[in-house]
């Protein structure tokens, strides 16, 4: 008989095998994934990922880091069946998180220590380092953020300081909050780090640079005057190693200054990088943005997967309030008020797709024009970079932030078994908090974005790309609710109105208080709703886009996804930003609750889309089976608190000193009659 999973899907209109084969781009693509699925599936390193939450940290960290090791030998084994997972993995990457289900360091060795190597170093220092980095020859952490110092990278008090007479330069933090905090793999993995310093030559500083500085020796125990560690348990990414690092004169060769941009030359001489490439050293930065935006819709993803299976598995409420339970109880998906808080999150996955799709070829065609330009470096074409870098972070701030939000969401949805860490739901949102901190917090990233979008205002920076609307004019009024043109030109008209007036108030401010400073930080709220705005309709716009390359059958409940997401969020935003009238906001209600019903035959065929297995959702409550309740049972029978040998040391030592003997024997004995 098919499970309750099975019944669902076969039930829709919409081929969810299609929809799949679209998600990871053809059929042979989706099909390598489902092999090296098999792969992981069949290990036993990998069975039962239930029973980790059963460990201690120290327990966990460890078989998080065998399992890593574990997955880059079978994906390198298994080397012609990479590259489906997402344009985010190529040239060396290993999406080594999306088959183990866990974090480890060594996803920061390939996104960013990799990345960093690839993007910055020489062709020498590439040869050097890049392929030692592939075969975990060596090991490295992406190390930036200072206990003192997070998204300001000019304060930043590490020193690379030249030393003519050895030709080496000297790292030092000076300070306790020179001190890099945070680094995923430093606590226990990295042998080496990309090391963000300030280059001091000649007395002179030079500003922040990427040096590579090895960290521990051939018997993984630091190097003289390296002090590194883990920096303990977090909310969250319980398996990953973040790490501390002191560094007090550690010497390295001159020549592991990255210096694909800038060189510095024996004696001293020093060759700055051209003015329009000034900003190039953040690329690692973008591209882990880029990365975090991608990886914030493969969370939701695969919370969407576990929420919408449980579900639709789940009966509460009697489908016939008369017949009572002789008329069966109803799914819980069945619900309007559960599909209210559920369906707009499936917009969201679609609207995270396809932006971040937009994302990594914009990342793509600038690496193209890197590596056309060669060594003639001023002959980069770096005009689309504050595109690239406005849209990454805004899609980083305001998409990690709209994803945690949902996945909570999503949690509660499950009631009590959300609770649970058998649910799998309740240790991905977990896991997914830090992610809204990653790589740079949500304030200081949307008033990057703002900056970017006050430039293309001012006519410093070109109104093409994701600013060409802004060289458009006009705000049309709500007056379509089911019309998908129309309500991408409403948010246009949104976003443009939020420029132009944020534009004129801080006009006006600045002369008030006649500093540019001073008036940025006297309308910071309102530069955040500006990139709010900018950056919503842009998901907007994206996923209107990607409607028409979806698959045929899937279109129709895709069209009534992409509305329900952007009129739910038409909702959202303040009143002063939409312009919404109180008629208009009835007619999106009324219009929201016939797309509920719309959506509903067809929903978990799009949450089914990512092809999760059981054992990566590693979900007790999300199984492709019907003893879901039994599995609940028998796993919680596994705790290790119910082992005899637990309770009868607690008796002995705790319990007896309190409780009643012969009291408790008495009634016993009266039990047994």
């Amino acid at each position: 008989m098919p499970t309750y999973l099975e019944q669902e899907l076969a039930a829709a209109k919409v081929d969810h095998l299609e929809l799949k084969h679209f998600f990871y781009d053809s059929k042979e693509r989706y099909e390598a994934v489902q092999k090296l699925d098999a792969l992981f599936d069949a290990d036993p390193l990998f069975q039962n990922p239930e029973n980790d939450h059963f460990l201690s940290r120290s327990e966990q960290v460890r078989l998080a880091i065998e399992r890593g090791f574990r997955a880059h030998a079978i994906l390198k084994k298994n080397r012609d069946l990479l590259g489906m997972h997402s344009p985010m993995h190529g040239d060396g990457g290993m999406p080594v998180g999306r088959f183990t289900g866990s974090m480890c360091g060594l996803t920061d060795h390939y996104a960013l220590f990799v990345q960093t190597i690839m993007g910055q170093g020489t062709p020498e220092q590439i040869r050097e380092w890049l392929p030692k980095a592939l075969n975990l020859e060596i090991i490295g952490t992406y190390a930036q953020t200072e206990l003192g110092h997070g998204s300001n990278v000019r304060a930043l008090e590490t020193v690379a300081t030249y030393d003519e007479t050895t030709d080496s330069l000297v790292v030092n933090m000076p300070t306790i909050t020179a001190m890099k905090w945070w680094p995923g793999a430093l606590g226990l993995l990295a042998t080496h780090a990309v090391l963000h310093a300030r280059l001091l030559v000649k007395g002179k500083d030079l500003g922040y640079h990427t040096v590579m500085v090895q960290l521990r020796d051939e018997h993984h125990k630091p190097l003289a005057g390296v002090e590194v560690g883990d920096i303990g348990p977090k909310m969250g990414g319980t398996t990953m190693d973040a790490g501390y690092l002191s560094l007090h004169n550690v010497r390295i060769p001159r020549t592991n200054l990255l210096a694909k941009f800038q060189q510095l030359a024996k004696g001293g001489e020093y060759t700055r990088a051209p003015k329009q490439l000034a900003k190039i050293g953040y690329m690692t930065m973008m591209k882990a943005r880029v990365t975090l935006v991608w990886g914030a819709m493969g969370y939701l993803s695969k919370g969407n997967a576990i929420v919408f299976r449980y579900a639709a598995f789940r009966r509460q409420g009697f489908v016939d309030s008369k017949a009572g339970i002789a008329g069966g109880e109803k799914k819980i998906l069945d619900h309007v008020i559960l599909q209210s808080r559920l369906f707009p999150l499936v917009g969201l996955q679609l609207a995270l797709f396809f932006s971040s799709r937009h994302l990594a070829n914009l990342l793509k065609k600038f690496d193209e024009v890197v590596k056309k330009a060669g060594k003639d470096i001023e002959s980069i074409d770096t005009s689309m970079l504050p595109e690239l870098h406005a849209t990454s972070a805004g899609m980083k701030a305001f998409g990690t932030e709209m994803v945690l939000a949902g996945l909570e969401e999503g949690r509660k949805c499950c009631g009590g078994q959300g609770f649970t860490y058998s649910s799998g739901i309740a240790r991905i949102v977990l896991d997914y908090i830090p992610n809204v901190t990653f790589e740079g917090d949500r304030i200081p990233m949307a008033l990057q974005t703002s900056r970017v979008l006050l430039g293309a205002l001012a006519g410093k920076v070109p109104k093409t790309g994701s600013f060409a609307y802004l060289a458009r004019s006009g705000r049309p009024s709500l007056r379509r609710v089911d019309d998908v043109e129309h309500i991408v030109s409403v948010w246009e008209g949104i976003a443009r109105n939020a420029v132009n007036t944020v534009g004129r108030q801080l006009y006006f401010s600045a002369r008030k208080h006649k500093s540019q400073e001073k008036a940025w930080e006297a309308n910071t709220v309102r530069l955040l709703t500006m990139a709010q705005a900018h950056t919503l309709y842009q998901f907007v716009d994206h996923f209107a886009l990607g409607l028409k390359e979806l698959p045929a059958k899937a279109q129709p409940t895709a069209t009534l996804l992409f509305r329900l997401f952007a009129l739910t969020k038409l909702i959202e935003i303040p009143v002063v930003v939409s312009g919404l009238t109180a008629s208009q906001g009835q007619a999106i209600d009324r219009e929201v609750k016939a797309l509920l019903k719309g959506i509903r035959p067809n929903i978990l065929a799009f949450t089914e889309a990512p092809a999760f297995s059981d054992r990566t959702l590693n979900s007790l409550i999300a199984r492709n089976s019907d003893d879901i309740y039994e599995g609940l049972v028998d796993w919680a029978k596994r705790s290790p608190l119910n082992k005899p040998e637990f309770s009868e040391s607690l008796h002995k030592d705790v319990l007896s000193k309190t409780l009643n003997a012969k009291y408790l024997a008495e009634n016993n004995a009266r039990s047994k009659l």
